[in-house]
């Protein structure tokens, strides 16, 4: 499984805060053509849901690089339409919403089956985050000797359907990684969800940070939307 939709599964399946509320109960009311685009190290990779058959839901994760991407000078809605041309990987995930797990992997660039690797999930169901208090989130800007900081809390940018959404709101959280020897091992991440805005999966964190690495780690969200046509459905 690739390690991108591996860390981004934890932070959609699961999390609990003060209240526990869990984003594995959300990801139940998820539609059919929920989307995100991440990017990373110049590729783009479009994260869609396909389908829903029973207690399964399944997840498209399609990547390509950013510079063909940009060549076809096209939205991703359009690129799904055309089977998302030049595409360098197709794999869909078959999810038990009942609990999180991983059932099925299907290649459609291979054409065969992957075994779900769950080790991971052990930890992740059992990490719990914290929201992240005004007066300790990042602002905007150089603060003001004394008095109190007026300077504008940072959100991240959001995009709906290719535009900027400009004075959207978000909720911060963060934990830390136990020491399990693994690539996140005493590692502090920070994750940002929409505060409940219309149009988009509320239910997927818009930005990631993964601090205490040489470089610190990013994860960030270049498009969201709904009702996109997925092109396959379920699994062969």
């Amino acid at each position: 499984m690739k390690k991108l939709f591996s860390l981004l599964l934890f932070f959609i399946f699961f999390y609990a805060q003060a209240d526990a509320l869990s984003l594995l109960n959300n990801l139940k009311e998820a539609d059919i053509g929920d989307y995100v685009v991440i990017a990373e190290n110049r590729q783009y990779t479009l994260l869609l849901v396909q389908s829903k058959k029973n207690s399964l839901l399944y997840l498209d994760e399609i990547s390509v690089p950013e510079s063909q991407f940009k060549d076809l000078n096209i939205s991703f809605k359009q690129w799904m339409n055309q089977n998302a041309p030049k595409n360098t990987s197709w794999v869909t995930y078959a999810l038990n919403l009942n609990n999180g797990v991983i059932v099925k992997v299907f290649s459609w660039t291979k054409q065969g089956f992957f075994q779900p690797q769950q080790e991971i999930f052990t930890t992740l169901l059992n990490l719990h985050y914290q929201e992240i208090p005004n007066k300790e989130r990042r602002r905007i800007g150089n603060p003001t000797p004394g008095g109190v900081d007026r300077r504008k809390i940072w959100q991240p940018p959001l995009y709906r359907d290719g535009k900027r959404i400009f004075d959207a709101k978000f909720i911060a959280y963060k934990a830390v990684w136990p020491s399990d020897g693994s690539e996140l091992s005493n590692k502090s991440i920070e994750i940002y969800l929409p505060d409940n805005i219309a149009g988009v999966p509320n239910y997927f964190p818009f930005w990631l940070n993964v601090k205490g690495t040489a470089s610190m780690a990013k994860l960030r969200l270049i498009d969201s939307g709904t009702k996109m046509t997925p092109q396959k459905l379920g699994m062969p």
